[in-house]
């Protein structure tokens, strides 16, 4: 079913928002059902219907918000224009959740208005940035332990990064028995053992962290020691993980 409703706000500077809920209407005694249906309860009333569900989402200081599912009395979904509303929810979202549409990584969640339970429960997530380390050890393939020793290598390091279905190469260094760099002069004087190398180390990397540049990425430095025999792959990826959090409102006013 396609969306009955939506609404998107682009807002240029954040609004003061307080942490606690609010009561709009007058719903009598907490847990009971008034006997005169008010607020937001009454406009589902109206409309004859049982329950909306209600996703929201908001990032670059801009929210979204579009009726997801509305039952009728009867236990169909039915489509349903609910501007007003939609406009009410996302003003509760902002009282509850400081800049919330300003989260680096975005952030949203859903909005559940049942006539039989007689609330509304706000459920939020926020999205942000983890990481996890990871290192591998192997030792050095026979294949290119010839072209380590033409290149001049004591030790090799190739760093990389990469995120959105995009990845690099930052680094490639080869350090020779003095401590020097001689990557420069390797590949000039021996191209073909020195992309051996790094064309090894590249199958390496995808091999043990495939798509690693894919999405939030990852990056890493691999370390070739030839005086312990020993390949180093030091990794780390990127995901996103969120912070949830609900809260309930008992009513909300709709004019």
């Amino acid at each position: 079913m396609g969306r009955g409703s939506s609404i998107s706000q682009k807002r240029n500077q954040p609004k003061l928002k307080t942490s606690s809920s609010v009561l709009y209407g007058e719903t009598g005694p907490r847990g009971s059902k008034p006997h005169v249906r008010r607020g937001v309860f009454k406009w589902l009333e109206d409309k004859k219907l049982d329950k909306i569900v209600i996703h929201y989402s908001g990032n670059y200081g801009a929210a979204d918000a579009f009726v997801h599912t509305a039952i009728d009395k009867e236990g169909q979904r039915v489509e349903v224009e609910a501007e007003r509303l939609l406009e009410k929810v996302i003003g509760e979202v902002d009282r509850n959740y400081q800049d919330w549409t300003y989260a680096e990584h975005g952030s949203g969640g859903s909005i559940t208005i049942d006539v039989d339970d007689y609330q509304i429960v706000f459920d939020h997530e926020e999205n942000y940035l983890d990481h996890e380390s990871i290192s591998h050890s192997v030792t050095i393939p026979d294949t290119i332990k010839a072209e380590l020793q033409i290149i001049g290598a004591s030790r090799v390091e190739m760093s990389y990064d990469g995120y959105g279905d995009d990845g690099s190469i930052s680094s490639f260094v080869i350090i020779d028995e003095n401590g020097d760099n001689v990557a420069e002069r390797a590949e000039r004087e021996h191209p073909w053992a020195a992309q051996a190398v790094q064309m090894h180390l590249r199958n390496l990397l995808s091999g043990f962290a495939p798509g690693w540049q894919d999405n939030e990425g990852s990056s890493g430095t691999i370390h070739i020691d030839c005086a312990d025999d020993a390949i180093l792959l030091e990794h780390e990826r990127r995901f996103l993980d969120s912070n949830s959090s609900s809260f309930i409102v008992e009513n909300l006013e709709i004019k």
